[in-house]
């Protein structure tokens, strides 16, 4: 992404977040609610502060979650470590995006100021055919538990998959079994409907929060 579609995009996301605001958005005020953003690459501060944008940072910090792979809190822990710091105090969500396909984080996590962690697809998408990897799930979500972090679990496409996660006490869910990419102009229709997989599963009109579209409430707080 050269610097003009980079403007491009951080311009588009300062656009939706004052419309939001306008409108009164609840979902930005949500525990998962705002704009995400996916780092991938190796952290330092002048790159991460480059590729996000300083008016995005300064003015919409709070309403800003920042998906951050395994590799790329591992690739420089200690950089890391300060960077995220800096980050979170100026109000910045932090998730661990892919959780659980390295392991090589579990060391520096309680250093990390990490408001969520998210389930790597692979382990949600295998978690019924062996009870290894129904254990590796519930695992992670203990482990979230006890450090008082969310947890998401990431590439939830089936109803199976959905039931078991609500079973592992999993807070969050996001895949196609919800939503595929949507438009901002259409958050607000996605957010007011009843899909048919809800109303397969609570008859009673037991109520599932969508929270940031297309990310669900599996379960209450």
């Amino acid at each position: 992404m050269d610097g003009g579609e980079r403007r491009d995009v951080l311009d588009g996301l300062i656009r939706q977040l004052q419309l939001g605001q306008r409108n009164g958005y609840k979902g930005l005020q949500e525990p998962l609610g705002g704009v995400s953003q996916t780092i991938s690459q190796r952290l330092s501060w002048s790159g991460t502060f480059h590729s996000i944008g300083n008016r995005l940072l300064r003015h919409y910090a709070k309403h800003l979650k920042l998906e951050i792979t395994e590799s790329a809190v591992m690739d420089n822990a200690e950089t890391a470590v300060q960077l995220l710091r800096r980050l979170k105090a100026l109000g910045v969500q932090l998730s661990i995006d892919d959780f659980g396909t390295g392991y090589s984080s579990l060391g520096y996590l309680h250093r990390f100021p990490v408001d969520t962690l998210k389930i790597d697809r692979s382990f949600v998408g295998r978690i019924g055919e062996a009870a290894e990897n129904i254990e590796i799930v519930r695992t992670i979500v203990s482990l979230a538990e006890n450090m008082g972090m969310e947890v998401v679990a990431e590439g939830v496409e089936t109803l199976v998959q959905f039931s078991q996660l609500r079973a592992l006490n999993c807070q969050y869910g996001q895949g196609y079994l919800f939503s595929r990419a949507v438009e901002a102009s259409s958050i607000d229709g996605w957010i007011s409907r009843t899909p048919d997989w809800q109303a397969a599963l609570f008859p009673k009109n037991e109520l599932v929060t969508p929270v940031q579209a297309p990310v669900v409430q599996l379960r209450s707080a």
